[in-house]
């Protein structure tokens, strides 16, 4: 069952032992102290949203935590305080303050899916990667998060990721090729070439058509598969040719570190 409730309302004692989805709303700095009991609750999907707190240390969270989704909190810039969650296996992070202190993310031992994304209102900014260092994720989700020019250093060296989706980010083009030649997935995510919705317009203006969406930043984002059929092949062919280029700088990179 899931619960809907504000900050200023909240009562642990008022949340029944069946409801395993809680939502909190609009929690002030005031409202903290309401939480009180929050850790004792059986419910396993928290999700936040306008919680005016700098990190999670004042949210008691319960141990029976198995996904936890917070968005549209600004001040939010740290995950310490996330780890009274120990068995936290899913986090969403979007449209809050950048990723200052990704840290305590590397004391949770059963975190597999992490997604950190933009929303209706702004892009989701990062300070750096170097959160991603040592995580066991099964599935990675960067939906419009930048700058462009973060160190994708961390993000490279992931292993054992079974998903990966990168929707909508800043990634400079040689940066974009080189994480593609890294994830596969990736690289076929940029030549599936999505239909833009129908129904929010932006037809071809020649044919009238359905546009695709292309993902890779500094490009003409919609595209007629019909109509400019030669010049997509020509961008796509292109960033391949980036990608090829990464892929043999990884694979030699990988040949000079077996001989020394």
């Amino acid at each position: 069952m899931e619960r809907s409730v504000t900050g200023q309302d909240f009562d642990a004692a008022d949340i029944g032992d069946d409801v395993a989805h809680l939502v909190i709303h609009q929690i002030r700095k005031g409202d903290l102290k309401r939480l009180r009991g929050l850790a004792d609750l059986r419910i396993r999907v928290l999700e936040l949203r306008w919680l005016s707190a700098p990190d999670l240390t004042a949210v008691p969270l319960p141990v029976t935590l198995r996904a936890l989704d917070i968005w549209q909190s600004p001040k939010l810039k740290s995950c310490a305080g996330i780890t009274q969650a120990p068995a936290l296996q899913s986090l969403r992070w979007s449209e809050n303050g950048p990723i200052e202190d990704g840290r305590a993310l590397g004391q949770l031992p059963e975190l597999r899916v992490l997604r950190i994304e933009t929303g209706v209102e702004a892009k989701q900014k990062l300070v750096d990667l170097e959160f991603l260092r040592g995580l066991q994720l099964d599935e990675l989700r960067l939906n419009g998060v930048g700058p462009h020019d973060l160190d994708i250093a961390p993000l490279l060296a992931l292993g054992g990721l079974k998903r990966i989706a990168l929707h909508g980010t800043d990634w400079d083009e040689d940066s974009l090729a080189a994480i593609a030649a890294r994830f596969p997935a990736v690289h076929a995510d940029i030549h599936t070439l999505e239909n833009y919705p129908a129904d929010m317009g932006m037809r071809c203006i020649r044919c009238g058509g359905v546009r695709k969406m292309l993902r890779i930043r500094k490009r003409k984002f919609l595209w007629c598969a019909d109509c400019d059929a030669k010049g997509l092949e020509k961008v796509l062919a292109g960033f391949d040719a980036r990608v090829e280029v990464a892929r043999q700088s990884n694979t030699q990179g990988v040949s000079d570190a077996q001989i020394a």
